[in-house]
């Protein structure tokens, strides 16, 4: 007996089809709605990061205007960024102090450059004169190797209250250097596992030095550059300098902050020293 196959709906198949194109479309429509909001969320942000590197770099140009504006000033010791022209839409201050303290570390020096170190205040050079033993530190940069004469050998002149300058000589590496005029050496030793003087480490220091009625010290790094480090064994050594911190911050509420050291003048090399 012939069973003939059952019938189909076509309402069926018409339904079946519209409800995978739907599901295609709505998944279409996701991807679309993804892809957009990931643009535009990348958009946004770029464009909050290029504002925040543009706020930032006004914030620090705003402190450091105010650095100079306080610098100019002799007399102050605090200014309000705000009060400054043109930085009237900045808030924040600028400190200006001066500290004594028993040890100090120079910026680098390169060879035949010399630092200036006060020993009396300034600009009178007459009171407060320092007097006790002291110990120079030298080196930072690693202890150098005396056959090719990288390891920084030290001049040290001491400006007395009466312009006498006494010299000494600070070489570790023995190698026959001497300075024209009265040098006492100034021995030295390496120091094993280095010292760290005001932030910097040294790898070799001098033995003690007594000062007194001296107001100048002047150290000229020979050889090889070198920091060089002054530690007190008694008083706190005289200010060296002005110690600025200045903070800026903008209406966005960036705010940047800058510290600052301005040494005192610094006597040439060409002064108070002798020919090798």
């Amino acid at each position: 007996m012939y069973i003939p196959p059952p019938r189909t709906n076509p309402t069926n198949d018409i339904q079946s089809q519209s409800g995978q194109v739907l599901l295609i479309v709505v998944m279409l429509v996701a991807t679309v709605i993804t892809v957009v909001t990931s643009v535009a969320f990348k958009s946004t942000t770029e464009t909050q990061v290029s504002k925040l590197q543009e706020e930032s770099q006004k914030s620090l140009a705003a402190a450091e205007s105010a650095i100079e504006a306080a610098l100019a000033q002799s007399t102050a010791t605090t200014l309000n960024v705000s009060s400054i022209p043109n930085l009237s839409d900045y808030t924040g201050s600028v400190v200006i102090t001066t500290q004594n303290k028993t040890e100090f570390s120079t910026p680098l020096l390169t060879p035949d450059q010399q630092y200036t170190f006060y020993l009396s205040d300034y600009p009178g050079l007459s009171a407060h004169v320092y007097s006790g033993n002291l110990v120079f530190y030298f080196a930072s940069e690693g202890s150098g190797d005396c056959t090719s004469r990288s390891r920084p050998a030290l001049e040290v002149t001491l400006i007395s209250l009466s312009n006498i300058g006494t010299h000494y000589l600070v070489e570790p590496c023995s190698s026959g250097l001497h300075i024209n005029g009265t040098t006492d050496v100034l021995s030295s030793s390496a120091i094993s596992a280095g010292t760290a003087i005001d932030g910097s480490t040294y790898s070799y220091k001098t033995a003690t030095l007594s000062v007194s009625n001296t107001k100048l010290l002047l150290v000229r790094a020979l050889y090889a550059g070198t920091r060089i480090g002054f530690k007190s064994q008694g008083p706190a050594f005289n200010p060296q300098g002005k110690y600025v911190d200045a903070s800026a911050t903008s209406k966005a509420n960036v705010e940047k902050k800058v510290q600052l050291f301005q040494s005192y003048p610094q006597i040439p090399a060409d002064f108070w020293t002798t020919q090798l």
